[in-house]
C-alpha cells in the first residue's frame, strides 16, 4: 500500500512539473500583437486592451484627431466615471477627487502621468496636459498604487506622447481658428539621428485665446489666455544591446492669463486688502447735517 501511494505521488509530481514547464514556456513566448489592436502600457507592461484586467478607458489617436481633443479636460468630459472639478483644477474617478478624501491631509488619491512622469496637482490646469502630439490617453479606474505608486488610490491617467521614428523623418502641423478668436498653431517633426538606433522628435504648440468675458469698465477680456508648450523626446535602441530601449522626454510650458484658482477655505477672519472708496455723503464731507424736522 505504501508503494502504491508513492507511485501515485510520483505521478502527480511529474504531471505538475510538466504543466508548470508548459505554462512557463507559454509565458516566455511573447504574444504577437495584431495590427489595429489597442495596446495598454499604463500597467507597466504592453498588453492588449482585451487582456488587461484593470477597468480602463483608452482614448486612441484616431479619437483625438476625429473629435479634436485639445486638452485633458476634453478627455474628462468624454470618459465614463470621470469628470473634472470646479474650475478644471482637478478631476474625480468614480466620485473620488484627486486631491484627497479626508480633511486631515492633502495627499493626492489620483495622479496624471506623462511619459511615466507624474504631474503635480497644481499643474493639471495650464500645465503640460495638452494633447497635441499625444499618442494615447489611458484612464485606469480603481486602485493603482502597486504599479503607479502612492498617489493612485482612486486611479490614474496615463498620457503617452508619440515616439520618434527610427527609420524616416515625419512631420505634422495644425492650425485652429475659431469665431471667438481662439488661435492655435501646432507643429511636430521627428526622425532618426542614427538609423534604426537613435531618434528625436520635437513638438510645439502656441495658443492665443481672446476670451469671452468682456470687461466693459477696464476694456479687454478678463479670461484672455496665451500659452506655449514645447516638448523634446529621444528614443535610443542600441544595436549592441538587443531588447534595450531608452526614452527620455523634456517638456516646458508657459501660460499667461485664464488661470484657475483653487483657494482653501478660510480658517480665520477675512481681511480686505483693498481700501473702501471714500464716502461722499454731506456728513463725510464735513457739511452740516440738516433734518426736515429741524427748526
Amino acid at each position: 500500500m505504501t508503494r502504491f501511494h508513492a507511485l501515485l505521488a510520483g505521478s502527480a509530481l511529474a504531471a505538475l512539473l510538466a504543466s508548470t514547464g508548459r505554462h512557463a514556456e507559454e509565458a516566455e513566448t511573447p504574444r504577437t500583437i495584431a495590427p489595429g489592436e489597442i495596446v495598454v502600457t499604463g500597467g507597466k507592461a504592453a498588453r492588449t486592451l482585451q487582456h488587461t484586467p484593470t477597468s480602463i478607458a483608452v482614448t486612441t489617436p484616431e479619437k483625438i484627431t476625429r473629435e479634436t481633443l485639445l486638452s485633458i479636460q476634453d478627455v474628462y468630459a468624454r470618459t465614463a466615471n470621470l469628470s473634472d472639478t470646479y474650475g478644471s483644477a482637478g478631476f474625480t474617478i468614480r466620485g473620488i477627487t484627486n486631491s484627497g478624501v479626508g480633511g486631515g491631509g492633502q495627499a493626492d488619491t489620483a495622479s496624471v502621468y506623462i511619459d511615466g512622469a507624474p504631474i503635480p496637482r497644481q499643474a493639471l490646469y495650464g500645465g503640460p496636459t495638452d494633447l497635441w502630439d499625444a499618442q494615447q490617453v489611458e484612464v485606469l479606474r480603481g486602485p493603482q498604487s502597486t504599479i503607479q505608486g502612492l498617489n493612485a488610490l482612486a486611479g490614474g491617467i496615463v498620457i503617452t506622447t508619440r515616439d520618434p521614428s527610427l527609420d524616416r523623418w515625419t512631420g505634422d502641423a495644425r492650425v485652429l481658428w475659431t469665431d471667438r478668436n481662439d488661435r492655435t498653431f501646432s507643429a511636430a517633426l521627428g526622425g532618426p539621428l542614427i538609423a534604426d538606433e537613435l531618434g528625436l522628435r520635437l513638438s510645439a504648440e502656441r495658443r492665443a485665446n481672446r476670451g469671452v468675458i468682456r470687461n466693459v469698465t477696464r476694456g479687454g477680456y478678463d479670461d484672455a489666455m496665451e500659452s506655449l508648450n514645447l516638448r523634446g523626446k529621444l528614443k535610443w535602441t542600441p544595436s549592441a544591446l538587443p531588447g534595450v530601449e531608452a526614452v527620455a522626454s523634456y517638456n516646458r510650458v508657459r501660460r499667461e492669463g485664464a488661470v484657475s484658482a483653487n483657494m482653501p477655505a478660510p480658517t480665520g477672519p477675512i481681511t480686505m486688502t483693498t481700501a473702501p472708496p471714500p464716502l461722499t455723503s454731506p456728513i463725510a464731507a464735513g457739511w452740516p447735517a440738516t433734518s426736515p424736522c429741524s427748526g
